[in-house]
């Protein structure tokens, strides 16, 4: 080999190791980037499972209540009628709601297709709902009642909604507040 040649594959060889480590560097701040989307949501989901217990606690309670009067009121035809429907309504309510958080925990590539975002904002602004209401903040809802589907992931467009109206109602000091959400076609 020439002198020109050994120089010419050393500087080649060079770039080769360059582009390697940017490769390298790439796929670690992608990594890091998921790894930061992971602890993100993880984070808001600690914040909502104290003010979920007490949405949790109070079908269980309710259950639990007409579980202790049913011995007493077994031959109560309407009584039972009616804790056949409050039981059952309430374990739907947790069924949602759990399948809310582990829908809302776990991480996922995007789907994109078309979503109802008012829709989307009911189920987050119930998530919140119980810390506003500690806080004595009235959340106001004004939608747009013929907005079309949105080309969305619903699981990051939840993630990002949940996110604004933490950190609305975070936002809020003193002992009453409000929060408004609206919705609106712009053209």
């Amino acid at each position: 080999y020439f002198r020109e040649d050994l120089d010419l594959l050393g500087s080649l060889a060079n770039q080769v190791a360059i582009a390697i480590e940017n490769a390298n560097l790439y796929e670690n701040l992608k990594k890091s980037q998921l790894i930061m989307r992971r602890a993100d949501r993880l984070a808001s989901l600690g914040t909502l499972i104290a003010g979920l217990a007490h949405e949790i606690r109070n079908p269980l309670v309710s259950i639990k209540t007409f579980t202790q009067l049913l011995p007493e009121r077994m031959d109560d035809e309407e009584f039972r009628n009616y804790f056949l429907t409050v039981a059952s309504g309430e374990i739907d309510r947790l069924t949602t709601l759990i399948n809310e958080l582990l829908g809302f925990a776990k991480p996922t590539e995007p789907h994109l297709k078309g979503e109802n975002v008012n829709a989307i904002i009911d189920k987050m602004e119930f998530l919140i709902s119980t810390e506003a209401k500690k806080k004595n903040i009235t959340i106001t809802k004004n939608y747009w009642q013929n907005v079309p589907p949105v080309m969305a992931d619903a699981e990051q467009i939840k993630q990002v909604l949940l996110n604004i109206l933490l950190n609305g109602t975070q936002a809020i000091e003193g002992e009453k507040g409000q929060v408004w959400i609206e919705t609106r076609v712009v053209k």
